[in-house]
This record gives structure tokens, sequence and C-alpha cells, in this order.
């Protein structure tokens, strides 16, 4: 049976590669909006939330952390609400979902012809690490 960090390590890892595989700005955001135009949005804000967590290894519980909540509202955001760990749960293993959805639907148009390579291996510092390699 696998130790609940084991567990919890490979939740981390499928995350962090969903994430940077199909990372993009949030939506309606750009580099060039003009600030008097910007528009808080927390659906915006909680996607942004979940792809800095998983991007980051973060525990679901950084954002009850009260120095981010503090951080945030005071120099970031004052509206900003917080989000719970649970909601973050929620929205993290929806967004995978999706990600995955896409990722399938990317797949099938190359009709079964794709081969899959995986590799596993262990650094210096015993961190675990997993690449995928697809060759169409």
């Amino acid at each position: 049976m696998r130790r609940r960090s084991e567990v919890k390590t490979g939740f981390h890892q499928i995350i962090h590669m969903v994430v940077f595989t199909w990372w993009a700005p949030c939506s309606g955001a750009t580099t060039t909006t003009p600030l008097n135009t910007w528009m808080y949005s927390e659906e915006r804000t909680r996607t942004g939330m979940v792809k800095y967590i998983a991007g980051s290894e973060l525990p679901l519980a950084q954002t009850d952390n009260q120095h981010f909540v503090i951080f945030v509202k005071e120099c970031l955001q004052p509206r900003y609400a917080g989000v719970s760990r649970n909601t973050l749960r929620s929205d993290t293993i929806e967004y995978f979902l999706n990600a995955k959805k896409t990722l399938i639907a990317d797949l099938e148009k190359y009709g079964g012809v794709i081969s899959l390579t995986s590799d596993l291996w262990e650094g210096i510092n015993k961190r675990g690490y997993m690449a995928a390699t697809a060759n169409a």
C-alpha cells in the first residue's frame, strides 16, 4: 500500500505537469491591459491561484495563511476575499480534468499514431521527477 505522502507527491507531479504543459495567462488578462480598464474577477483570481499553487508545488492550505491573505489584500487587491483550501482543491481538480480532456482531444487528432515514452528518476536531493515525451 502506498503511503499518503507518496500519493500526495504523485498528485502534485501530475498537476505540475498539466499546469506547465497547458500554461496560459488567465483569461481576460494581458500584459498590455491598461490599468484604467482592468476589472477584478474572482473567477480569474481562482484560476490564477490554482496555477500558482500547483506550479509552485505549494500546499493547498497556503491560501489560508493569514500572512498571504494580508499581503494580497494590502498590496495587490483590497477586494480579495480569500480562497479556502477546499475550494482550491475543487478548482484544481476541475482545472486538471479540463486540461486532461483537452489533452485527450489533441491526441485523438493523430488517429492513434503517437508513441509515448516516460521516464522516472530521483534527484540527488531525493526528489522524484517524471518526464513524458510524445512523438507523432
